[in-house]
């Protein structure tokens, strides 16, 4: 690739052209990227191939009341779940997510655009009636905490988020529906982009909600050099309102 920094032996003409083409390449990648936002708590593991990087998503919450963390290791599920929209039955043991919970995930490689290529769930939320007491809703926040870091991995990113939701016996797949109500979430997906860190949902009372990403959305990759700057970072938090 022409590294037009030092300018060489371009002729003015021939830099016009290469500029322009440039800013045509990131006119075409921008168009990719929806500007949204949508946050959370993590920290992830990523195991590295030469410049290339794979990225898997754990999430932390402040609390365990209405927040579960879809990772192994989290704790005091509720009874009534037992699957996920991703994670099967075979994701739990007893109460508790284990190994083999589906999480998002996707594959950096520097100076390429990509896409999330395995879906996955994020965060368990207990927004039943009998965890709220008479709130008619809960407000999740989510947060993105490494911004600095994301930035200095990706030039820009747009990761898509779905809601889905399940009211009683929560017991496959297929037990899920996709939330569609546009004062909880609109458009669908949303996307969780670099160009904020934060997020709000207001999810109504009397439901078990999925908060997942989606397949899609799209990031270019500037640099692998730091493995724990490839992953969102999120914290989440959760408001009986």
């Amino acid at each position: 690739m022409t590294d037009i920094t030092t300018k060489p032996t371009l002729t003015p003409e021939q830099l016009m052209l290469v500029e322009t083409s440039l800013r045509k390449r990131r006119r075409r990648f921008l168009l990719m990227s929806i500007p949204a936002l949508a946050v959370l708590a993590l920290a992830l593991g990523v195991s590295f191939a030469d410049d290339a990087g794979t990225s898997t998503l754990n999430v932390s919450s402040s609390s365990n009341n209405f927040v579960y963390p879809v990772v192994s290791g989290t704790t005091g599920i509720p009874a009534a779940v037992t699957a996920l929209k991703y994670t099967g039955t075979n994701g739990l043991t007893g109460t508790a997510f284990d190994a083999d919970v589906i999480r998002p995930a996707w594959t950096p490689a520097s100076g390429s655009a990509g896409e999330v290529t395995t879906a996955g769930d994020v965060v368990l939320v207990d927004a039943t009636a009998g965890t709220l007491g008479t709130a008619t809703a809960l407000t999740v926040s989510i947060f993105i905490t490494n911004l600095a870091g994301l930035q200095q991995a990706y030039s820009s990113f747009a990761y898509p988020i779905r809601i889905w939701k399940c009211a009683a016996t929560c017991s496959s797949n297929g037990a899920w529906s996709e939330v569609e109500d546009d004062t909880v979430i609109t458009p669908r997906p949303t996307y969780l982009a670099n160009t904020d860190g934060f997020i709000q949902f207001r999810l109504p009372v009397g439901f078990y909600y999925d908060i997942v990403f989606d397949l899609g959305g799209s990031f270019y990759t500037i640099s692998t050099t730091n493995a724990t700057n490839l992953s969102p970072q999120f914290f989440f938090t959760a408001q009986p309102i």
